[in-house]
Formats: C-alpha cells, sequence, structure tokens
C-alpha cells in the first residue's frame, strides 16, 4: 500500500513525500489502525489515533516480511504494551519513519514501539515524545534489532522498577549505529537514555 500521492503522480516515485499532503490511516480512538501480513508494505501514510489492549497503531503477530517505509505513526494509545508499533514473532523494517506521541500503560511496554522476540531493523527514523512504563520510546524483549541513524528525543518510561526513557533492551541481540539521544527521561528508575538487561552486543 503506498500513500503521499496528491493524485497528478503517474508512478511511485514521483511523489514529493517533503510535502504537507498526507494520506491517514485513523482508529478514531477506539480500534487498532493497521494488522499487518505477510510481505506487507506500507509506505507514505500516517497511522494515528489507534486505540486498543496491544499494538493501537500497527500490530505484526508472526508476520514476516513487513516493511513501514516514509510513514508517520502518532497519537495511538494503548492501555497494554506498544502504543506505536508492537511486532511479536514478527520480522519488521522501519525506514525513513517517525514515531511520535504515542502512549502505552505505565505499567507496560513501549510506548513507541515493542518488539518481542523479533527480527527488526529500524534505519534513519525519528522516534519522539512517546511514554510507557518500559522503553518509552523502544523496548526490545528477545530476538534481534539493528538500530541505524535514528533520532530518540523527548521519549519517557514511568514504572518505577526499571527504565528506559528512550530504549529499554532485554535478552536481546542489539546493534545502535550513529544514533542520537536528546532529553529523554525515566521518571522513576534507571537509563534516562537507555536501560540494557541481559543485553547480549550492543
Amino acid at each position: 500500500m503506498y500513500g503521499h500521492f496528491k493524485g497528478v503522480e503517474a508512478a511511485v516515485g514521483e511523489r514529493d513525500l517533503t510535502s504537507k499532503d498526507e494520506t491517514a490511516l485513523d482508529g478514531g480512538g477506539t480500534a487498532r489502525v493497521v494488522e499487518a501480513a505477510n510481505h506487507a508494505v506500507l509506505d507514505g501514510f500516517t497511522v494515528r489515533n489507534g486505540g486498543i489492549y496491544e499494538g493501537a497503531g500497527i500490530f505484526a503477530n508472526s508476520a514476516q516480511g513487513i516493511t513501514v517505509a516514509n510513514c508517520l505513526i502518532t497519537g495511538n494509545t494503548s492501555p497494554g504494551s506498544g502504543g506505536g508499533i508492537y511486532g511479536i514473532n514478527a520480522n519488521i523494517t522501519i525506514t525513513n519513519s517517525t514515531v511520535d506521541k504515542n502512549t502505552a500503560n505505565p505499567g507496560s511496554y513501549g510506548g513507541g514501539l515493542y518488539l518481542l522476540n523479533s527480527t527488526s531493523i529500524i534505519d534513519h527514523s525519528t522516534i519522539t515524545a512517546n511514554a510507557g512504563g518500559t522503553g518509552g520510546g523502544l523496548c526490545v524483549q528477545a530476538g534481534d534489532v539493528k538500530v541505524i541513524a535514528t533520532w530518540f528525543q523527548d521519549n519517557h518510561a514511568d514504572y518505577s522498577q526499571s527504565g528506559g526513557g528512550a530504549v529499554y533492551n532485554r535478552s536481546c541481540t542489539a546493534a545502535y549505529t550513529n544514533c542520537i539521544f536528546v532529553n529523554n527521561a525515566a521518571t522513576y528508575a534507571f537509563g534516562g537514555g537507555m536501560y540494557n538487561d541481559g543485553l547480549r552486543r550492543q
């Protein structure tokens, strides 16, 4: 699925992704916005206002070969984990996208993204102003994650017994390359920028 068209393009490559035009998928605050399937591509969309227990914006359950590109994931709220994106047993690549102002329960995981037992790449993206209990911006448990040239700013974790304002890594294999961390906070616990628990590689 490709969005962000003005309606005058003859090909996907003619889109102006810097323009203010948007193609929005809106959950209305009461539903999950996107449920991923194997080898699905979501490119050029705003995914907003999801509201459901887990994965309010995008939910990927055992889906393989998923690509999220040139997307804005914003304003999604989960009373469980993974306000913006929740991947479990999945394979997902996120590139040139923004995950902003998403929320998970203060007792749960991953305000912006929660990746559980998944193989993931986050490349040239922005993760900002998200809030969760453990891992305000990004929470990774088990699996493998590679994060490249990604900006983490103004994320916060609010659970009193863990932390990881921007990132929480637990029992996973992780590599962070050329990333920037600005003004993230663990409100009541540890690791304003990053909290590592049983990390196998960084």
